[in-house]
């Protein structure tokens, strides 16, 4: 298994619409090639931005 984690920093007034375009668009594009979403978890909002973790993982490379 591989594992890949990206971090997001968005501006908070954009995160509903992050949060549109992950779950429309990067995660079934993810799922379409073998990923799985392992997790997903989001800071608390401060005054310059959220960070977004996402771990995938990959049976192959």
């Amino acid at each position: 298994m591989i594992y890949r984690t990206k971090m997001y920093h968005v501006d908070p007034s954009i995160l509903d619409h992050f949060n549109h375009h992950f779950n429309n668009t990067l995660l079934p594009t993810q799922l379409k090639y073998g990923a799985r979403l392992v997790g997903r978890w989001m800071t608390k909002a401060n005054s310059d931005f959220i960070e977004v973790l996402a771990i995938w993982e990959y049976e192959i490379y």
